[in-house]
C-alpha cells in the first residue's frame, strides 16, 4: 500500500490468529494519508500512525517482519496491537472482542 504500511488492529490479531470475528476491513498503519479502497468484497484502510509515536519518529516501534505467502510482511507485534486496539477500540471490533483477544 505504502513503503510504511505495516499491519495493524484487527488485521494484526488476524495474522496471529487470535481474532475472534472475521472483517472484511483490513487495516494498515501508515504516516500518510491514503484513501480507503475496495478489492474484492473487502475494504483496504490506512490509518495514521499513532501521534505519539510519529512525533517520536518511533513509527516502526514493536513492528516485525514476517514471510506469509512468500512475500515479507510488517505487522505490529502482539502486545503493540493489544495497546493499539485499546487506544482505536473502533478499529477493532466490540468490547466483547477486545475482552476475548486478551484471554
Amino acid at each position: 500500500m505504502t513503503p510504511d504500511a505495516v499491519l495493524g488492529f484487527h488485521t494484526a490479531l488476524e495474522f496471529y490468529g487470535r481474532a475472534y470475528s472475521v472483517f472484511t476491513k483490513f487495516y494498515y498503519v501508515t504516516s500518510k494519508k491514503n484513501l480507503p479502497f475496495q478489492f474484492q468484497s473487502s475494504e483496504i484502510i490506512g490509518v495514521m500512525q499513532p501521534i505519539t509515536l510519529h512525533d517520536k519518529a518511533k513509527e516502526d516501534f514493536c513492528v516485525k517482519e514476517s514471510l506469509r505467502g512468500g512475500f515479507q510482511v510488517r505487522v505490529t507485534n502482539f502486545e503493540r496491537t493489544l495497546v493499539d486496539i485499546l487506544d482505536r477500540s473502533e478499529l477493532s471490533g466490540s468490547w466483547e472482542e477486545i475482552w476475548r483477544y486478551s484471554i
